[in-house]
């Protein structure tokens, strides 16, 4: 194992409700532990990722649609499945699937760990890896607020006071996180710490051909706190004037907040409903994109759908709640609207739509943007320095 960068394997740990590698290519989260695996192995670093094996449970299948083909370990918690234990009874499913886990880290005398997500993991590998240094990733809100955010839930004190002591480094996706994390635990200031995921430019390549027409895109998860509903009424607004614009909605409804019948609502002329599809698929659509609209309706943690649209060079149009991105999109590289505002939206998209100087001009700059400070090479060495940040 001595044969990369450090002598020492890397393992990367993923939550138990993930299928890795995933089919699921909404979830820009779930992609991640395997961007992060691949780009340890393009930088010289070895790493497995210690996942879930699936079992009959599962809807999805497992497939490496972005044929990275990385190390993995599978965790097969019980000789049934999941089933066995019963929705009640899940907490246990996960209990055994950590404890296995950490008896194979140490069987494997791993001492650099990369935990996504799932705080609780943190607390009792380190119970069995004491010499083991712990990178707690975070992507979302659950560590920096106190109570539910639209329904999605958090870490009670209780939890994090006890766990975070034996984290060597938290790692979040934007200083907005982190803020919120160390207002909420002054205790962790210095062991927090911010590292900006990559984009891979060979994926979103930038656009290299001439608009067709003119096409606004969405791409995500199809859920209200995204704001799709406010977008689908500016574009029916924006129809009568500008008769030759469509829109491209990229996604599937998945969350705690989804309507029934949600979906139906988009029905109209001129939106083009596109499901799931791969990264690839998406990047190929937003090559065909006059614009991207991401208009979020709750403080999004980072936002990885408007930084791809950046790095093809799309003019993207962000609302101006506190979010992750607003680190990245300024008033050169991207446009902002006000929250909640269709009005607002509706002003800010004539302008563009009226306009492909403009459009190139934004377009340039974002591309340039995500040059700079999204790389992958930074993402990963910044990472590796968490090691020793604590």
């Amino acid at each position: 194992m001595n044969d990369g960068k450090d002598e020492n394997i890397i393992a990367l740990i993923a939550p138990p409700w993930w299928l890795i590698p995933s089919k699921n290519t909404v979830t820009a989260t779930e992609h991640l532990i395997e961007d992060y695996a691949f780009n340890l192995k393009k930088k010289g670093y070895k790493s497995v990722i210690l996942a879930r094996a699936r079992d009959k449970t599962d809807l999805k299948d497992i497939q490496d649609i972005n044929n990275y083909k990385n190390k993995y370990k599978y965790i097969k918690v019980s000789l049934i499945d999941r089933k066995l234990f019963g929705n009640r009874n899940f907490i246990i499913f996960y209990f055994l699937y950590i404890l296995k886990l950490s008896f194979w880290i140490k069987q494997q005398k791993i001492k650099r760990i990369i935990v996504f997500q799932t705080l609780p993991f943190c607390f009792w590998i380190k119970i069995f890896n004491r010499k083991c240094k712990i990178l707690y990733y975070i992507v979302n809100h659950e560590l920096a607020m106190n109570k539910e955010y639209f329904k999605y839930p958090y870490i009670s004190t209780k939890v994090a006071n006890k766990v975070l002591p034996k984290v060597d480094c938290i790692v979040t996706m934007s200083d907005y996180i982190k803020s919120g994390i160390v207002e909420r635990f002054p205790f962790v200031k210095n062991k927090c710490k911010t590292v900006y995921p990559g984009i891979d430019p060979d994926v979103f390549r930038s656009k290299d051909k001439d608009e067709k027409g003119r096409v606004i895109m969405y791409s995500g998860r199809i859920v209200p706190e995204k704001g799709i509903g406010l977008l689908v009424n500016a574009f029916k607004n924006l129809k009568k004037s500008f008769k030759d614009i469509q829109l491209y909605i990229v996604g599937a409804a998945i969350g705690p907040n989804v309507p029934k019948n949600y979906m139906d609502s988009f029905n109209e002329d001129g939106i083009k409903i596109f499901g799931l599809l791969s990264r690839k698929e998406v990047s190929e659509l937003l090559r065909e994109a006059s614009i991207f609209v991401y208009p979020v309706i709750w403080e999004e943690p980072f936002g990885l759908a408007p930084i791809e649209a950046m790095a093809v060079g799309v003019p993207t149009v962000v609302s101006d709640n506190k979010s992750g991105y607003s680190e990245i999109i300024n008033d050169t590289n991207g446009c902002y609207f006000k929250s909640e505002k269709q009005e607002d939206l509706e002003k800010v998209l004539r302008i563009l739509l009226s306009s492909a100087g403009l459009r190139k001009e934004i377009g340039s700059n974002a591309r340039d943007t995500v040059k700079t400070k999204l790389s992958w090479g930074n993402c990963i060495e910044n990472t590796i320095e968490c090691f020793a940040y604590n």
